[in-house]
């Protein structure tokens, strides 16, 4: 479990730890950034000052939400978060089981936002496509809490957690709403020639011409 930080100026950051300093012992705070800045994404600062509280009151890093990967209890209320997006007129039951028979839900890896009391607010899944290729999948929001950026802010924190493992990871995902949202979070359409599955638009953040085996990778996925 991770929990997700807001610096008192705005900025959100995910926290990963404490590590102490080999000379004398000291804790740090290790951290990581959710928005793009051009120096790093990984941060570290001494666990007094990263607890602090300020002069005005407020803490310096104030947690927010935690971030989990789901566990088997979940996962019959977080495929409900899709149903009617993708329920398709079936009853939530058969909607449900539906998902026994699909691979990519059984071999994938979900992950949660909650708030700090424990309500679980938005989960995606995710599949490990090849050694360098993450497939995002399944991105939904509870209904009651839909466009307060959760989603977003759960994506931002699984791509960044998966590029500690591998900073060549590259992640795709088909967008069945409006691209713009995506390209917000740092993708792009794929060419037309690769746009197989429309209306969901095939996506991908990679800062390079994808390879052959890559982009059959998505239709596999999909």
């Amino acid at each position: 479990m991770w929990t997700v930080v807001r610096h008192f100026k705005g900025a959100e950051y995910l926290q990963l730890g404490e590590a102490r300093n080999s000379e004398d012992l000291s804790k740090s705070i290790l951290y990581l950034s959710l928005y793009k800045n051009n120096l790093s994404s990984l941060w570290i600062r001494p666990r007094d000052m990263f607890l602090s509280i300020m002069e005005n009151g407020s803490p310096r890093f104030q947690p927010v939400y935690k971030i989990r990967k789901a566990a088997p209890a979940d996962i019959s209320e977080l495929l409900t978060f899709g149903y009617d997006a993708w329920g398709d007129g079936r009853s939530m039951p058969s909607f449900l089981e539906s998902y026994n028979l699909d691979q990519n839900h059984l071999r994938g890896q979900r992950y949660l936002i909650e708030t700090l009391e424990g309500e679980i607010l938005a989960n995606l899944n995710t599949l490990i496509l090849s050694k360098n290729v993450i497939g995002i999948a399944s991105v939904a929001t509870k209904p009651s809490v839909r466009k307060k950026g959760h989603a977003a802010l759960l994506l931002k924190a699984v791509m960044e957690l998966f590029k500690l493992e591998n900073s060549s990871y590259t992640f795709m995902l088909f967008s069945e709403i409006s691209p713009t949202y995506y390209e917000k979070l740092g993708f792009t359409s794929l060419p037309s020639e690769n746009q197989k599955f429309l209306p969901s638009v095939a996506m991908s953040n990679a800062s390079r011409d994808l390879e052959n085996e890559e982009l059959a990778l998505m239709e596999r996925y999909f």
